[in-house]
């Protein structure tokens, strides 16, 4: 499967927009097993002529004709993606604010729903992502996506709490207590606001934001010459126990399995890539 990033210019969508990836497979490509890893956006995936099926083993395409969606966010155990046959799909990775700027119902984990496009950007919707992919250049598919989102964010009227642009500060230290004060409320406020607003805890949100951390530090690490302990230690960890239990948690890999199959799109995407016989 080939990866492209398109990176938001415009300084009024970036608070609510990380990034467009662009997702391609021809006929012929070899079957991949691909793993999302916990983050703190949220995914709108549009494909074009594929579907998504779930099971206990999980997510599957299949051909099906028309525009299909989904969205997937906070959550704290990898999502197993099996890639066989063609695909087109655009992923467009909201920020928490974000999310609430355009989405009209509360988050779940995973949400799959052909009506989102409609529901959440009206009904000219459709139409404008029947267009975009016919576009070949993805840099050009991106810009007309941002021009779209832009030309939706001037109609939505959602009120987005200060809460939710707090959450993207920088957090040094991955306890609850912590992260009150960053978002200027009690432990006990806090754990209301996650239980209102999102679908998990203020505790795992922290441990997917310490799992993150850990991978903007992987990126500035050479591998091949720092310790365990020291990128454990730099990710925000206790020591290596604590980083080898988180990684099985939230990848379901050992730290040396995880660092063998990451794979960075663009230095911006890090995703677990496994090509299947």
């Amino acid at each position: 499967m080939r990866s492209t990033i398109y990176h938001i210019q415009s300084e009024a969508l970036q608070p609510f927009v990380q990034y467009i990836l662009f997702n391609q497979c021809s006929e012929n490509e070899s079957p991949e097993r691909i793993i999302s890893f916990p983050n703190t956006n949220y995914c709108l995936g549009i494909q074009k002529d594929t579907a998504i099926s779930m099971d206990t083993n999980g997510m599957h395409t299949r051909p099906e004709s028309g525009i299909h969606t989904y969205i997937s966010g906070l959550y704290t155990s990898p999502h197993v993606f099996h890639q066989t046959g063609k695909l087109d799909e655009i992923c467009i990775d909201f920020t928490m604010a974000g999310y609430f700027r355009f989405f009209p119902w509360p988050p779940l984990c995973y949400q799959l729903n052909n009506q989102i496009l409609t529901l959440s950007f009206g009904a000219q919707a459709n139409t404008f992502f029947h267009t975009i992919f016919q576009q070949a250049d993805l840099q050009l598919r991106g810009q007309g996506i941002e021009q779209f989102l832009l030309f939706c964010i001037q109609r939505k009227t959602h009120a987005i709490h200060d809460f939710h642009y707090l959450l993207a500060e920088p957090l040094y230290d991955f306890s609850v207590s912590a992260l009150a004060h960053q978002l200027k409320l009690s432990e006990r406020s806090t754990q209301r606001f996650f239980r209102k607003h999102f679908a998990i805890t203020p505790k795992q949100y922290l441990r997917i934001r310490r799992f993150r951390s850990m991978l903007e530090a992987y990126k500035e690490t050479d591998i091949n010459t720092a310790s365990w302990e020291s990128l454990a230690y730099t990710g925000g960890y206790f020591d290596y126990s604590h980083l080898y239990r988180e990684l099985k948690q939230l990848t379901g890999l050992n730290p040396t399995s995880f660092f063998e199959a990451i794979e960075q799109i663009d230095s911006t995407v890090i995703v677990g890539t496994e090509r299947v016989n």
